[in-house]
């Protein structure tokens, strides 16, 4: 299915800066499409479908320069978040096999988590999230957050599910991510670059690694389904959300630090929320108490939106 015209089209809708080998974008397009090429562009396009094909059915090796990334390091204030920026013709050929793909990562991932391709799944785990807290039942809403997931999740783990639940991307996850890739960090007044190895985690800017790590965390989620557990979940990459009584969502809380870390999802209570309806908040207190986990009745931001009392709602759109 992936042919030239189809990366020529994905080369079109490619944007970004570029990775080790410094040519961006931009400089790709028109490589892949400007006229002044002739059929020169014609015939790159057709190399790289054929690459495309052969990465996604094939197993190869001494891939070093097709999976190395340019490594900035931003400031989060306080802590740093390491981002790769890959090849763009990884990001083109990623782009390409997602086209193809999609269908099965959206089935395998299903309704719980909304990161896989879902059209308005952002949108769809709010307005659930929302509505439930809203029922007379529901208790408080447990928003869990987790520590650099996409750079820590056990990446050996994540292949495994991938080649049992979707096979259909198995093999380009494996070319891809079984060999640790290089990533060149620049060093200011040296014309030479430091090199590491990332190990763990996915590429930022590829455009598999959200389906990919969609899989990998489809192993906690059935751990900590609502059948276990009693909890009204849905989650979109890593950021959990859980709905329901007091003592299942400690529960649920428990499973998450138990279970997490193993596929490389560890919890950060320090950010992570429970909202609590106020006629519960005593109740809470001793329920999740030395659990590290905020406790508020006023409200918190939820994937942009925010989910707590009217007045809270008023002050944050504020």
């Amino acid at each position: 299915m992936i042919t030239g015209e189809m990366v020529w089209k994905k080369s079109l809708q490619t944007h970004g800066s570029a990775g080790p080998s410094g040519l961006d974008a931009r400089g790709w397009r028109r490589l892949l499409s400007s006229t002044i090429c002739g059929s020169g562009a014609s015939d790159l396009c057709s190399a790289l479908a054929a690459l495309a094909r052969k990465l996604a059915t094939t197993t190869c090796h001494h891939l070093d320069a097709f999976t190395a990334c340019r490594l900035i390091p931003l400031d989060k204030k306080p802590g740093c978040r390491p981002i790769g920026i890959g090849e763009v013709i990884r990001r083109v050929v990623g782009k390409c096999i997602m086209a193809v793909v999609k269908e099965d990562v959206r089935r395998v991932a299903g309704n719980l988590q909304v990161c896989a391709g879902q059209q308005a799944g952002g949108e769809a785990a709010i307005h659930a999230m929302r509505e439930i807290f809203a029922q007379e039942d529901c208790e408080a809403v447990l928003l869990v957050d987790a520590r650099n997931v996409f750079n820590s999740i056990n990446r050996k783990t994540m292949l495994h599910n991938i080649k049992i639940k979707c096979p259909s991307l198995a093999t380009y996850a494996d070319n891809t991510y079984s060999e640790p890739s290089n990533l060149y960090v620049n060093r200011s007044g040296s014309n030479k670059a430091r090199v590491l190895e990332s190990r763990e985690g996915t590429t930022q800017g590829d455009p598999v690694a959200m389906a990919m790590y969609a899989l990998g965390m489809s192993v906690l989620q059935d751990v900590i389904a609502f059948e276990k557990t009693k909890v009204k979940q849905v989650a979109y990459a890593d950021d959990l959300s859980g709905a329901g009584k007091l003592q299942d969502l400690s529960h649920w809380w428990g499973l998450i630090q138990a279970n997490g870390p193993t596929i490389g999802y560890t919890p950060n209570a320090a950010k992570s929320f429970l909202i609590v309806k106020p006629e519960h908040y005593d109740g809470t207190v001793n329920i999740f108490s030395g659990s590290g986990v905020v406790v508020t009745k006023e409200g918190q931001r939820h994937l942009g939106a925010v989910i707590g009392t009217e007045e809270y709602k008023k002050e944050y759109v504020g």
